[in-house]
């Protein structure tokens, strides 16, 4: 239906004469095509993408090689998503001043947030850069469902990172959200309540990750294996002394020896979470409970 939707605005494009041949006689060639990949989560990563459109296996080349020289089919490509595409129109309308500004000193205009998780409503919403966290979650979002409380907020889906409920004032800043360790990406908010076990969430991505991964270099494909080896131990109460350290150094290596950006960041939900919340990490080992109570294991 997707797909079906897109070709017809791009036929009405054309007939209107705003794509194709001499667009509205102006002698500018310009047209579209639309290209469904398919589907693997690696696509994500430029150079993956463009291969994919090649119709070959979407896997990640080396960085040496610049899309912008050689990417599709060997000819100079721009990537960029549909959201930056979609600023464009009005940065030309209305100015550059006009965009920047909307927003904080670095980080201009406005963002789309994806809420999803424990918030009462959830949704894509448009808010200006800058907005803190707790108007997103609170007044947007509502809240946190009834008869929960707040616990954590997740930005930038599997390879992003958690901060506790008290950094909730937090703006929406690239940079800001960077140095707490939770990556603002494409937008994705996930609201996670006080019943939600960070080890198993953790544990959810990296499994994720784990079957998206194309497995081109080892260090993204095993190193996600053995990281989720270690993750389904702590969660079946058999975590061992000296886990937290592995994880550690098995992330440290990912993150150095990764060909894309995928292997190189998919240990980043683990690292904000042991910045935040390594107690329920050293409880899992040590006293084999699951403080939220949802692991399976006991509980408090």
């Amino acid at each position: 239906m997707l797909l079906a939707n897109l070709n017809r605005a791009i036929d009405k494009a054309r007939e209107a004469g705003l794509l194709g041949k001499d667009i509205l006689g102006s002698g500018f060639d310009f047209d579209v095509e639309v290209h469904f990949d398919v589907g693997i989560f690696v696509s994500g990563e430029s150079s993956a993408l463009m291969r994919s459109l090649e119709g070959k296996m979407p896997e990640p080349r080396p960085k040496y090689v610049r899309t912008s020289v050689s990417g599709v089919n060997d000819m100079p490509s721009n990537l960029n998503n549909v959201e930056t595409w979609a600023n464009v129109p009005g940065i030309i309308n209305n100015g550059v001043d006009w965009f920047a500004g909307m927003g904080t000193e670095k980080s201009n205009g406005s963002k789309l947030i994806s809420l999803s998780g424990s918030a009462r409503n959830i949704g894509v919403v448009e808010v200006e850069m800058g907005t803190s966290l707790k108007t997103v979650v609170e007044t947007i979002g509502g809240g946190v469902v009834e008869g929960k409380k707040l616990k954590a907020i997740h930005f930038g889906g599997p390879m992003g990172g958690s901060i506790p409920a008290d950094l909730i004032d937090t703006p929406l800043d690239f940079d800001e959200l960077g140095k707490l360790g939770a990556p603002m990406g494409a937008g994705a908010l996930l609201v996670i309540d006080d019943e939600t076990c960070m080890v198993s969430l953790t544990r959810y991505f990296v499994e994720f990750l784990t079957k998206e991964s194309c497995g081109k270099c080892t260090p993204c494909r095993e190193g996600m294996r053995q990281m989720l080896n270690i993750l389904n131990d702590m969660c079946s109460g058999e975590g061992r002394p000296g886990d937290i350290e592995l994880l550690e150094e098995i992330a440290d290596t990912m993150s150095v020896a990764s060909l894309c950006s995928l292997g190189k960041t998919a240990p980043d939900p683990l690292r904000s979470a042991l910045r935040y919340f390594k107690a329920e990490y050293e409880a899992h080992i040590n006293e084999k409970k699951c403080p939220a109570g949802s692991c399976g294991i006991q509980s408090n």
